[in-house]
């Protein structure tokens, strides 16, 4: 019974450090889409950015070593996971 307690900590604790770090993502996004609104190839440039995990770290949105430890956290929440996958980028639709 205490390992199981444990256990749901220590899901909790990763999923509310998962969770803290994705809202960084998605307010820094925010601002800097904000910043641009204005200037549509300044925006279509951020948009790249923020699509595609690589350039996290060069826009600001990320470093890569919270890419890590976001991608390890995502690992060890995932029971199916057998290893640690890299981000991919976001590709739109072509519909």
């Amino acid at each position: 019974m205490a390992n199981e307690k444990m256990e749901l900590k220590a899901y909790k604790l990763l999923a509310d450090l998962q969770g803290k770090l994705l809202d960084r993502i998605t307010l820094e996004a925010e601002r800097k889409a904000e910043y641009c609104k204005d200037k549509p190839e300044e925006s279509q440039k951020w948009m790249e950015y923020i699509s595609n995990p690589d350039k996290w770290d060069y826009c600001g949105l990320m470093s890569k070593e919270d890419m890590k430890v976001l991608d390890t956290i995502e690992y060890l929440l995932n029971n199916d996971a057998t290893e640690i996958k890299k981000r991919k980028e976001w590709k739109p639709s072509k519909h």
